[in-house]
């Protein structure tokens, strides 16, 4: 199977769009262009060629909630890194000034307002690359709604994705210090009202966030090399990339911080929409050691020190392997190799312009690397497992989602349907871990599966049960459909239905990049050919072929 999943052949599309390369949009006189035809004798021309539909396909199952047929045919007459920069220049669209608009009946933004803010924008969204980076950000700088101290905090949780939003393709420092300062994450991980240690009452920095944002938001655990491979001493083990006393020494630093706009320490007006406020006299300004052996000098203030203890995490080596790694697996595949982390960590370290941290850079870099658009063909392990909150936003995307009767994008049961919400992770530790791996041949194989963490006896039937659901029930024309229910849109698969070779000629490129195994084709087929068209103008064959299709253990790996 060639890189795109399709036959092979010798002309496959180009992937890059820097080849001139016929691509199969270009056979079709799509997406090319002839520069200088009036000197063509003089110098050869010039062929931009676009990079197809199958690839495609792959490049918006990367870099969105799912690809659609109509967008499918827009950037296959595109490169993919005419792609990517196009969407790296869209401007973002604000959670919280959508979640404002879905107030509830006592005009009052509630959860209900922000699950249906991200449900919506993830489906409709112009920016889908900046807001599927976002989503991927969520999931390493973690905060939570099931978590008491902000579960509340309806619009504060989508002032906070916006903050992700804002930043995913800026600079990780800028990214870093919002994060650090937001009120949300503050009360999540207990930076807020965190004062300095008194030894005469026996009361301690508050060491929550000071460890997380070292474990968690920037270094990881253990020294890397530039490639993400871990550094290993005279005995052939680990590095600890922090210690103890450098977690005390962050928790320390990240003392005197309140809510936003306070006029005192204790007792201010709860803000969540506005950076935390510092009060020197509640922060330690003691001399303290960071991480790397870096000084910070006594007298300080919260500010200041705040300042040097951010420089230092973001200046780390570690940061480009650490943050770069999990967003190619967010984004691409969970087991990219040494030099797919190297050549982005070394985009995170130096965009070409001098510019260390620049995450449109590093998602530029991880995108378009050669790994990540010819891997398919030449890596049997590359891929992801599809998580399953994925899944459906790409269902829903590819059968062009209508909103519920009430005019919202409404999916409230997501947790215990998918084992997933936005911004709701049982932990600070996401809902499942980079580095996971069941046991059995896989983690043998020296080999991590994230996203399979979340499968287990009850989370695998409960998926088939949703998948079916709104395949069979929510459809556009179900009279009885719930008045709460994203619809999906048949009518365009419906068409094809005649003919189950057709029909499956436009599923395996919306739903599998045309990667379709020929055996479960086969099987598909035989099973399709069997079910009439005539009761229902082929409703049944598309929603048994949409089905199947996306339960197969083929669908679950996205490649």
């Amino acid at each position: 199977m060639s890189a795109c999943g399709g036959s092979g052949s010798d002309d496959d599309d180009s992937v890059i769009g820097i080849d001139p390369k016929t691509s199969s949009a270009a056979k079709a006189g799509a997406g090319t262009a002839v520069a200088g035809s009036d000197t063509a004798a003089a110098a050869p021309a010039t062929v931009v060629a676009g990079i197809g539909e199958r690839e495609a396909a792959r490049l918006l199952t990367q870099a969105t909630f799912g690809p659609s047929l109509a967008e499918i045919e827009r950037v296959a007459a595109m490169s993919a890194a005419a792609y990517v920069d196009e969407q790296i220049a869209t401007a973002p669209t604000s959670h919280l000034a959508r979640c404002r608009a879905l107030k509830n009946a006592d005009g009052a933004v509630d959860k209900n307002s922000r699950t249906d803010t991200w449900w919506e924008l993830s489906l409709t969204a112009p920016d889908q690359l900046r807001q599927r980076v976002a989503f991927a950000l969520s999931e390493i700088m973690v905060v939570s709604d099931r978590n008491d101290s902000v579960g509340t905090a309806y619009e504060g949780l989508c002032y906070y994705y916006d903050i992700l939003l804002n930043h995913a393709f800026g600079n990780y420092r800028e990214l870093l210090e919002d994060v650090t300062l937001s009120p949300e994450m503050g009360r999540y991980l207990s930076m807020l009202g965190n004062r300095k240690p008194d030894a005469t009452i026996g009361r301690r920095a508050d060491e929550n966030f000071g460890r997380e944002v070292m474990q968690l938001f920037s270094l990881g655990l253990s020294k890397l090399n530039p490639d993400g491979s871990l550094m290993l001493d005279a005995d052939g083990k680990p590095i600890d990339v922090y210690r103890q006393a450098d977690i005390e020494n962050m928790a320390r630093i990240f003392t005197g911080w309140t809510w936003g706009g306070s006029t005192r320490f204790f007792g201010g007006t709860t803000n969540w929409l506005s950076a935390m406020t510092p009060f020197d006299s509640e922060h330690d300004s003691g001399a303290k050691t960071l991480v790397g052996n870096v000084a910070v000098a006594a007298g300080g203030t919260a500010r200041s020190d705040l300042a040097i203890a951010l420089d230092t995490l973001y200046q780390h080596p570690n940061v480009g392997p650490f943050i770069g790694r999990q967003l190619i697996q967010r984004l691409v595949t969970s087991n990219p190799s040494r030099a797919y982390v190297g050549r982005v960590a070394a985009a995170f370290n130096d965009d070409g312009h001098g510019v260390r941290g620049n995450l449109g850079a590093v998602i530029r870099a991880i995108l378009l690397d050669e790994e990540a658009r010819r891997g398919v063909a030449e890596n049997p392990n590359f891929g992801k497992v599809r998580e399953p909150l994925l899944r459906q936003t790409h269902l829903w995307r590819a059968l062009d989602a209508q909103p519920s009767i009430n005019g919202r994008y409404s999916y409230r049961a997501a947790t215990v349907e998918l084992g997933q919400s936005p911004l709701s992770a049982p932990s600070v530790f996401n809902f499942f871990s980079p580095g996971y791996s069941p046991q059995g041949g896989l983690r043998s194989a020296g080999l991590v599966t994230p996203e399979y963490q979340l499968a287990n006896e009850s989370s695998v039937p409960t998926a088939a049960n949703r998948l079916y659901t709104a395949l069979f029930y929510d459809y556009v024309g179900n009279s009885e459909i719930s008045a709460d229910a994203i619809r999906v849109d048949l009518s365009a698969l419906i068409s094809q239905a005649g003919d189950v070779d057709t029909l499956l000629d436009v599923l395996d490129l919306l739903l599998m990049s045309g990667q379709m195994d020929a055996d479960v084709r086969a099987t598909l087929k035989t099973h399709l050919a069997a079910v009439a068209v005539d009761a229902d103008d082929g409703r049944a064959r598309v929603q048994r072929a949409v089905y199947l299709l996306m339960a197969s253990p083929q669908y679950l790996v996205q490649r």
